[in-house]
């Protein structure tokens, strides 16, 4: 009889554990797709917000494209693509990804799309909005600095964006708005590369950067050019001395692969040297079968193998001599005639706001896609915010 019983107990402790790691991993299991049911109803099912690299966005500032790296840049259009495909399809769902959120917008310099796309993506995710577009109503007329107005925004709003006329603006915003949450005296530069309490999105400063307005060009290009992606084009830019869009789209088109560029413009509006030699410095153009090319005038040969035509205005305000402006205006100026030259499946792309390098006959041309290229920028700054404060 003991032998009986000692061979039951022989056989039924296993049984015994084997039935509790059953039990445990099916627990484990359901507690997993719990979480993972409750991730994506946060999220709104946004599949891209689920993934352990959205994590890393929570409260991220965003300054420079310095900072973006290749996997972040796809992440961000994955999500861009999914958020135009809810709005298209009016999913409500968006509303819950960052209810009770106010986004503060400070504008020192005139704005229509940035600041309304900003405006308009911030309300389609749930969110609100604390918008100053004309500081001049603000204490900045009675000499208030910006430190102190950042400081004050921080206080009312979970993320700040801004736009001004100098550059290095925004990393001084970034500064002073962490300073306002108790931040101390730590490293400055701490401030906006780690998880910051009230983050600062670069929405333009001087000469230096729009980080948003190259992310929603990639996403143009990645929607609108025939092969739906970024790897292998050949790029032509037209204007860029004084153009932040240019300053910091050239240097992220070189995070992909086989990226030819042109860069068209008279030597006085050349794409500055420190910049076009730290990108020939860089190991990427190697590695990455990378080029730049540099001319003078719109070629047959660069109108015959361009895949992206990116034109921009000559910035009026940014020449302290309005004659020199006056001399270089009209010095390339995109018509359909020139753009039937080009390949069929070229894409046009500007920033806006025009002035007269595009005529306006080319509005109807199948190439251009400057308008589709306005509403891009709300898909991607929506895909931002919601990286950034959305619920996920």
């Amino acid at each position: 009889m003991a032998s009986s019983e000692t061979t039951s107990s022989h056989y039924l402790l296993p049984f015994l554990l084997f039935s509790g790691f059953v039990a445990g991993a099916c627990a484990t299991s359901l507690y997993d797709k719990h979480n993972e049911k409750k991730s994506a109803k946060r999220s709104a099912g946004i599949k891209a917000l689920t993934t352990k690299r959205a994590q890393e966005w929570k409260n991220r500032a965003l300054l420079s494209m310095e900072d973006i790296s290749l996997e972040d840049i796809e992440l961000v259009l994955e999500c861009a693509s999914e958020m135009k495909e809810r709005v298209l399809n009016e999913d409500e769902s968006l509303l819950t990804i960052a209810p009770n959120k106010i986004l503060g917008c400070i504008f020192y310099e005139p704005s229509t799309r940035t600041c309304s796309s900003f405006q308009a993506a911030m309300q389609r995710l749930g969110g609100k909005l604390i918008s100053i577009t004309d500081v001049q109503s603000s204490s900045v007329s009675k000499g208030e600095t910006l430190d102190d107005t950042i400081r004050c925004l921080a206080q009312y709003c979970d993320a700040v964006c801004i736009r001004h006329p100098t550059k290095g603006a925004a990393k001084q915003a970034a500064i002073a708005a962490q300073v306002s949450k108790g931040g101390g005296k730590k490293k400055k530069e701490e401030f906006f590369l780690k998880k910051d309490n009230v983050p600062v999105i670069n929405a333009g400063d001087g000469s230096g950067e729009h980080p948003t307005q190259v992310l929603l060009d990639l996403f143009t290009m990645f929607e609108y050019n025939e092969r739906h992606r970024i790897d292998n084009l050949t790029m032509t830019f037209i204007d860029l001395k004084y153009r932040r869009t240019a300053h910091s789209l050239v240097p992220a088109l070189f995070k992909f692969r086989n990226i030819k560029v042109h860069l068209v413009s008279p030597k006085f509006l050349a794409f500055p040297d420190e910049l076009k030699n730290k990108l020939i410095e860089d190991e990427r153009i190697k590695k990455h079968n990378n080029t730049i090319i540099e001319s003078k005038e719109i070629t047959q040969t660069i109108l015959q193998t361009t895949d992206v035509m990116y034109v921009t205005r000559i910035q009026k305000e940014r020449f302290s001599d309005s004659s020199v402006y006056e001399k270089f205006k009209g010095v390339y100026v995109i018509d359909n005639s020139l753009l039937n030259k080009c390949k069929p499946t070229m894409i046009l792309m500007h920033p806006l706001p025009r002035v007269d390098e595009i005529a306006t006959e080319c509005d109807d041309n199948p190439r251009s896609k400057y308008f589709q290229q306005m509403k891009c920028g709300m898909y991607v700054r929506m895909a931002l915010l919601a990286l950034i404060l959305g619920n996920h």
